[in-house]
């Protein structure tokens, strides 16, 4: 045998026993391998919620000095609102509504129109428009927000609570959430509604805007509308009600008024 290949021979006979004995070694336990202390699956929720409870903490301070006097409170509202459409950022021009209704629902207590609008050039907003049957208006105006439904506006429970707001003497729309109804935008979205505000918020925040942003300006149209119609009293402040996310919906346009 050559003198080379029995250095070659004598090597590869050496790495195979050292393998053979390191594969007999047990191996560490992730315990003993841990750069970081504590469990580093928590590392990051905690990280996150310990500085949840700082904030909370801060807002209850500012708000227990806020609560001493009327003045302070005022000054402290008046800086919520500042800082919230600051972070929601600046609304545009207001545009013609283009406004038409493209169908009638009668009733024996209400009458339903199905109307749309623009609430920006070309975004379109599907919505209801719940009326009185009986009696003389002009009666006063809800904005009925829907929450989370996949069919948005035609969700029976939404129907159920509009039609009686309307048997009772209101006037109310109700509109079809963005990617809700018959705004439709990802049709094979997982958890239809909450994923796709989520989803679609994503690319809305590449133009410096948000899912919230749109929302909101859908509900300052849909006020719009409400008080062009004739059979809205407008001596009387347009009332707003929602559930799940139109309850949130609620919230937003509410902090704006």
């Amino acid at each position: 045998m050559p003198f080379c290949n029995f250095r070659f021979f004598c090597l590869l006979f050496g790495l195979v026993v050292t393998f053979t004995q390191v594969l007999g070694q047990k191996a560490n336990s992730l315990d003993d391998l841990q750069v970081l202390e504590g469990d580093q699956r928590q590392l990051l929720w905690n990280h996150l919620t310990s500085q949840c409870d700082r904030l909370d903490r801060q807002r209850a301070e500012r708000l227990a000095k806020a609560l001493k006097s009327p003045a302070a409170l005022k000054q402290h509202l008046t800086k919520l609102r500042d800082d919230y459409r600051d972070i929601l950022g600046s609304f545009p021009k207001k545009q013609p509504l283009n406004a038409k209704v493209t169908g009638k629902l009668d009733g024996s207590s209400y009458r339903v129109e199905k109307v749309l609008f623009e609430s920006l050039p070309n975004h379109h907003v599907t919505a209801l428009l719940y009326l009185p049957a009986n009696g003389e208006g002009p009666w006063p105006g809800v904005l009925f927000a829907c929450g989370h439904s996949a069919n948005g506006k035609a969700y029976p429970p939404y129907q159920t609570a509009c039609a009686l707001l309307a048997q009772n003497g209101f006037v109310v729309l109700s509109y079809d959430p963005i990617s809700q109804g018959e705004r439709t935008q990802l049709p094979k979205a997982a958890r239809y509604g909450t994923t796709t505000h989520t989803l679609l918020n994503h690319g809305a925040q590449l133009t410096g805007r948000s899912v919230v942003w749109y929302s909101a300006w859908d509900g300052i149209r849909s006020i719009d509308y409400l008080l062009s119609r004739p059979e809205v009293d407008h001596s009387k402040p347009v009332g707003m009600t929602g559930t799940s996310g139109g309850g949130t919906q609620t919230t937003f346009l509410m902090a704006l008024d």
